[in-house]
């Protein structure tokens, strides 16, 4: 393992544009990343531009009359600082001379023409993955790994840009299957998944390739692909995570409507994939939104996405396109952040999870079972899942579906299955192994209904865990149904925030029950009421929404339930047959989230790690290192509450925690926030009260 690279906690990527040079003084940059104590910078040269003198020919140079090696200048000025050096380089466009010496270099279209960039005509678009890629790239990193003293090569676009047709791509596909690249890539045909899998394995090739060639030159070196762990298919996470010794996403902002704390299941999907290796975030200081990238960000949205992946486990690195400041707003956020979490350093170096409860994500499930529906039947039940857990301040991790082993599950009292859809039959006998020897097991919808390869089975293969078959009827669409919750029935833990009296009570009870939205979709089950726990929660079928004078239920009680609650050896169970969690995603029913949250802390037996208190919206993780125990809590609360663009955080009066006696073994809190903070000892949990949040506080408990 590169030494740099693991030390470097904060990057900065600088991307020099050839109407740059001339317009911008780099040691004005250099003093304003020490000012923000950056210890990693990222440099653009090689590839579709040299900055650097070359020997290669074809290679697009750019001569900078001040510097003759402009990259090799800033590059050495970082290195005499301390900082770990990068160099980003391009693979994915060629100039013209370029194409029309080499017109096989090029990318080409379903109908046989070399691609035109899309977004700028006078280049091409580049197949990396023939000759271009295997031969020419490969000599641009070798040249850079024998000339600079560098500690890695991070490749724009290094797979390709989209399916290419060249005689290259057909030939090697045509040689791995005896098929032809399919003119239109259809999710769940063979043809497809035969291409994607030998696109992720040539893709695989190229990356062994630049790296063999950069380890000859300097052995500590390595190529680091820009490439995505999540569910997306792309490339395989398992063998990602193996092959990378540090990984960064390239997930620059949020967009459109997407929940403040996505940065932060980035870094816990990257956590999930990478272990105990070094990862990063990289994001833009321009709009993430299409790509208005000489744009500003709200100062409220760029503390946000950085506040969340530090508090994750991710290292920061911004990305400035154009070496020219066109609008500097961005800068004093950069810094601000930068210095603080510079001034954090050994909090957050070294960390473990202390989580107690696991999200699981699984690119399988995608593969062979959602195809086109990934964001209905995957991204949308794990979202509605991290929405509860982060509203209900609840730790959590994500756990990559590749590792549900014993190994791996030990480390929870409790995993949650969003619709995990495709199952191993090992996965199965783990998940059933570890609910017997004292874990918990929650799982929606058709979690284990599928195999590896995507055959439906004739029952889930979880089946004997959940107690219930599915061998009943499914029902899809469904429209006003509802579950009605039964006061006095069950756990108490499981009707908990139902029944509290109301500020203005009634003169005369009304009912005794709440009628809660049910879901769209479920599976058709039978089962044995015998086999489960009491329940406050029992279905109400559906029935008309009009005509006005025909709403009302119908037959009751029902024929099916909504969710089951089971004891499972030393450990417990529950399921959902319908598709609760992507309906609490689509509509945040707070009822909803009620439901899901209760069976979270009946599985773990009312155990909570940690409570937080406070009327705003906040997330919350727990680490420890040699420093003790660390709490992050990331305050989330925006004018626009859950979704939508950030203009402003609004900071949170007193909050209070109450933390499990196990993590503060010795009474000491200090918080590197705030400062005091006052501190009451109880028989089994310890309550800290925070003067106040403003963004990002860590406690440190020992």
């Amino acid at each position: 393992m590169n030494e740099h690279l693991m030390q470097a906690q904060r990057w900065a990527q600088l991307t020099i544009c050839e109407g740059d040079i001339g317009h911008f003084d780099p040691d004005k940059w250099l003093r304003y990343l020490d000012e923000c104590r950056i210890d990693g910078l990222v440099l653009n040269s090689g590839g579709y531009m040299a900055f650097h003198p070359t020997d290669i020919p074809l290679h697009y140079r750019v001569r900078d009359p001040e510097h003759e090696d402009l990259f090799g200048y800033m590059t050495e000025a970082c290195r005499k600082k301390g900082y770990a050096v990068i160099c980003r380089t391009d693979s994915h466009a060629i100039h013209r001379d370029a194409f029309e010496a080499h017109p096989e270099w090029a990318a080409v279209t379903a109908d046989g023409k070399p691609r035109v960039h899309w977004s700028y005509p006078e280049a091409y678009v580049s197949c990396p993955l023939g000759d271009y890629g295997f031969d020419f790239m490969k000599r641009v990193h070798g040249e850079l790994a024998e000339k600079y003293d560098l500690d890695g090569i991070f490749c724009n676009r290094w797979p390709g840009s989209g399916v290419c047709y060249c005689a290259s791509c057909r030939k090697g596909f045509y040689d791995f299957c005896g098929r032809e690249i399919p003119k239109v890539l259809v999710p769940g045909d063979e043809t497809t998944r035969l291409y994607e899998k030998w696109h992720e394995m040539r893709a695989f090739q190229l990356a062994r390739c630049w790296d063999d060639e950069i380890r000859k030159h300097r052995p500590a070196m390595r190529f680091i692909p820009n490439s995505a762990v999540g569910t997306e298919p792309f490339l395989d996470n398992k063998e990602l995570g193996a092959y990378s010794d540090v990984l960064y996403a390239d997930r620059q902002g949020r967009s459109g409507l997407m929940a403040p704390w996505a940065n932060g299941r980035i870094a816990k999907q990257m956590r999930a994939v990478m272990g105990d290796k070094p990862i990063g975030g990289i994001f833009s200081t321009g709009s993430a939104e299409k790509r208005w990238k000489d744009s500003v960000q709200e100062a409220a949205e760029l503390k946000l996405w950085i506040s969340e992946a530090v508090a994750n486990g991710m290292r920061p690195w911004f990305t400035k396109f154009s070496m020219q400041v066109f609008d500097e707003r961005w800068m004093p956020v950069v810094k601000q952040l930068y210095r603080k979490y510079a001034d954090w350093e050994p909090y957050l170096r070294d960390t473990k999870s202390r989580a107690e409860t696991a999200l699981v994500f699984s690119q399988q499930t995608v593969k062979e079972y959602a195809f086109s529906e990934r964001d209905r039947l995957v991204e949308k039940p794990i979202n509605g899942w991290y929405q509860v857990l982060t509203e209900s301040r609840i730790p959590f991790d994500m756990l990559d579906a590749h590792d549900i082993d014993t190994e791996h599950l030990s480390r929870y009292k409790a995993v949650i299955l969003p619709n995990i859809a495709v199952l191993t039959d090992a996965d199965c006998a783990a998940l059933t192994a570890y609910a017997a020897a004292g874990g918990a097991v929650i799982a929606t919808y058709e979690t284990s209904l599928y195999d590896e390869n995507g055959r439906k089975r004739e029952d889930f293969g979880l089946s004997g865990l959940f107690g219930v078959h599915a061998n009943g009827k499914d029902i899809n669409n469904i429209r006003n149904s509802y579950i009605r919750v039964k006061k006095g029935v069950g756990d108490p833990l499981l009707s908990e925030g139902y029944f509290e009296a109301a500020e203005e009570p009634l003169e005369e009870v009304w009912c005794e029950e709440r009628r809660l939205s049910g879901t769209e979709s479920r599976v058709g089950i039978t089962f044995d009421p015998g086999l489960f726990e009491d329940s406050p929660f029992a279905a109400v079928p559906a029935y008309p929404d009009l005509p006005m004078e025909e709403v009302y239920p119908r037959a009751l009680p029902a024929d099916y339930e909504e969710v089951f609650f089971r004891c499972y050896g030393a450990g417990r169970a529950v399921y959902f047959p319908g598709d609760i969690d992507r309906c609490y995603h689509d509509f945040l029913f707070g009822d909803q989230r009620k439901l899901l949250r209760n069976a979270v802390r009946w599985a773990l037996k009312g155990e909570d790690l940690v409570r937080v208190e406070t009327p705003g919206f906040v997330d919350t993780a727990v680490f420890e290192n040699g420093e003790g125990v660390l709490i992050h809590i990331v305050d989330l609360t925006t004018h626009h509450a859950q979704r939508g663009a950030a203009e402003t955080i609004l900071p949170l009066p007193e909050v209070t925690l109450e933390v499990r006696n196990d993590l503060i073994k010795e009474g000491r809190v200090r918080s590197l926030e705030n400062g005091s903070v006052s501190v009451e000892r109880g028989a089994h949990y310890t309550r800290i009260r925070l003067p106040e949040l403003k963004l990002h506080e860590l406690l440190v408990l020992n």
